[in-house]
């Protein structure tokens, strides 16, 4: 484990953290997805297994798809087909962004 963490923050330098370091962003992206799917597979196993039924399973895969599109459209869609001169940096920056607008 010592391993990967050295490999993973071999380019990291507190000095020189207002640089961009495109393999150190790289891989801190990928343990990112990693650590999502982990949490994503975990919760959906205890959900299913403390409470299994076809209505309860059936609502928790709609209900995880729905929010997946919904993420989607926020930071997709908008910034690339509706409005290409803002960018978002997270859910508040978008609500922000709605408020303003109106």
């Amino acid at each position: 484990m010592k391993k990967f963490f050295k490999i993973l923050f071999a380019n990291f330098d507190a000095k020189s953290s207002k640089t961009f370091s495109p393999s150190l962003s790289k891989k801190l992206m990928y343990l990112k997805a990693v650590l999502f799917l982990v949490i994503g597979i975990f919760g959906f196993l205890y959900c299913w297994l403390t409470n299994f039924n076809l209505t309860f399973f059936s609502m928790l895969v709609l209900t995880i798809w729905a929010w997946s599109r919904l993420y989607y459209f926020v930071f997709y869609v908008i910034t690339n087909y509706i409005d290409s001169e803002y960018k978002f940096s997270g859910i508040m920056d978008f609500m922000y962004y709605l408020f303003k607008k109106k």
